[in-house]
């Protein structure tokens, strides 16, 4: 470039020369050729011929100067042309270098399975697809949950508990999947960041695993009670009435696991994890609470009483023996009530009752069943001294030979009725016969009373009551003036009975007024003949 323009500089003074008025328009084309064509072949000889020798360095002198003033934007240019060259190549270098870390963090992310430097549960799954990372950790979850068995031993007998009956349970899959993303999110930077740490610094993950506590507390304790035996309490499984003598059953010793220290046992072995486990269950025998000898010395007799029928006449003494036999061997159980007319029921001929003696208002009189209140009022004085409660009772119109004013006990189809509770924890039973001293006995059989505890009833007259002026009634039945006694005078009376508790000593513990009793008072009858 710069030697066209130091041509064009040359050439300019000869061209104005060939412009000059003298010379014409037509003349100048040639000249010009001319000079060319002198010029390319000799430069020298041209500037020598057409320049005075004289003013060449003047020429060369002010090309000099213009050379001088255009220096500092020629190196101006010079220079930002270069600085532009090395930034283009800079530009160039920094793009050929971004394009391949481009390429770089494309093809890491770009890789197919998990990135390197992921561990899970020890396992290194770098590379691995999440298929076969997942089929390793089964592997090796399987391998815990075989660990976990436990086999109970006891005297021959075994039982296995396996992962599935304590639920096992791994997190193994949410883990790995947790875990494959890595590196799957974000900008391409970001997942080639992520990647890059995970391969320098190896990311561990743990795996949790476990069971259900509760679940597998269940299963030892199902285990421990197919072991266990419980003991039988002795009890009282019959009552002879003939002979009066008690049956008993069960009394038998049994066997016990302690379920708590078992399944402690075995979450150890559990826990420990180191394969298949045997625990050996320890039984333990166990008495029962009560034995047929406690039972034999505990049962028997609680109460009785007795009252003399001697005097009887031979259809009273059938009536009372029939009602004796109706109650014998009954069993009145814990809360049970006790009705005598329930039990015995109607007096009837059909049934095997006869007429005998019995009282009806104050008045002897004949009746099917008669006689029969003597049972009555004996089973009533058994019934309280065995601890019964009593729940209907009534006393006869007038006081009996046979028992204490207030201890009698009077029965009539279907009204009057003697009722009791059993409001123990235990039955008890009725035993009552007619000895052969025409004795009416009625005993209660049962548990007897804590501590030789025994009760008693006591009865006393509080009131008597005068029978009042005698009545006078005639009749024809007699001769004229002459009299008969048709009905004795009967004093009245008021009485109370006690029920008394002594302990085994004989020493009084306590009383309880049990009932009262009221007998009305009657004027003799005496009839005189008209």
């Amino acid at each position: 470039m710069p030697a066209k323009k130091t041509l064009k500089r040359k050439t300019s003074p000869v061209r104005g020369k060939r412009r000059s008025p003298s010379t014409g328009a037509g003349k100048r084309a040639a000249p010009r050729k001319t000079a060319k064509r002198t010029l390319k072949k000799s430069g020298p000889a041209l500037r020598s011929k057409g320049r005075p020798a004289q003013k060449r360095p003047a020429a060369r002198s002010k090309r000099t100067a213009r050379r001088e003033e255009k220096s500092p934007v020629y190196y101006f240019l010079s220079v930002a042309m270069i600085a532009g060259l090395l930034l283009s190549i800079r530009y160039g270098l920094g793009r050929w270098q971004d394009y391949t870390r481009f390429r770089q963090m494309r093809d890491a992310v770009s890789r197919a399975g998990f990135y390197d430097g992921i561990v899970i549960d020890g396992v290194d799954v770098s590379g691995l697809s999440i298929d076969e990372a997942t089929r390793r950790l089964a592997q090796k979850d399987e391998a815990r949950r075989r660990d976990l068995s436990v086999t109970i031993v006891c005297e021959g007998r075994q039982w296995t508990l396996t992962a599935d009956e304590m639920d096992y349970g791994s997190n193994y899959l949410s883990v790995a999947r947790h875990a494959y993303q890595i590196g799957r999110g974000g900008s391409l930077e970001e997942r080639y960041a992520a990647i890059s740490q995970t391969r320098s610094e190896n990311v561990s993950y743990s795996v949790s695993y476990g069971y259900d506590k509760t679940l597998l507390k269940a299963a030892v304790e199902a285990v421990a009670s197919e072991m266990t035996v419980e003991a039988v309490d002795a009890r009282v499984a019959s009552f002879d009435p003939a002979t009066r003598a008690f049956s008993f059953s069960g009394g038998k010793e049994g066997w016990r696991v302690d379920a708590e220290e078992l399944y402690h046992r075995v979450a150890a072995a559990v826990n420990a994890r180191d394969g298949a486990s045997t625990v050996e269950a320890v039984r333990q025998r166990v008495k029962p609470n009560v034995t047929a000898q406690e039972m034999m010395d505990r049962y028997g007799e609680i109460s009785s009483a007795l009252t003399n029928a001697s005097s009887s006449s031979g259809n009273r003494l059938s009536n009372i023996r029939l009602a004796l036999s109706m109650i014998n061997g009954k069993r009145v159980g814990p809360g049970e009530t006790f009705s005598f007319n329930g039990t015995v029921g109607q007096r009837t001929t059909q049934r095997g009752f006869k007429l005998a003696g019995a009282y009806e208002n104050g008045v002897n009189t004949e009746q099917v069943g008669g006689g029969i209140c003597q049972v009555s009022t004996t089973l009533f004085n058994a019934a309280v001294k065995a601890n019964m409660t009593l729940v209907e009772r009534s006393p006869h119109s007038k006081p009996v030979a046979y028992v204490d004013k207030g201890k009698d006990a009077a029965v009539d189809w279907p009204g009057t009725d003697l009722k009791f509770r059993n409001d123990t924890s235990e039955p008890v039973y009725i035993s009552a016969w007619l000895s052969n001293d025409k004795r009416v006995h009625v005993n209660i059989y049962g548990k007897k009373l804590e501590g030789g505890m025994y009760i008693r009833v006591e009865a006393q007259t509080t009131k008597t009551i005068s029978p009042g002026e005698d009545r006078i009634s005639y009749t024809s039945d007699l001769p004229a003036g002459e009299t008969r006694v048709a009905s004795a005078a009967r004093y009245g009376y008021r009485a109370e009975a006690y029920k008394i508790y002594y302990n085994a000593a004989g020493q009084e513990v306590r009383r309880e007024l049990l009932c009262k009793s009221s007998y009305a008072p009657a004027a003799a009858v005496i009839e005189v003949g008209r």
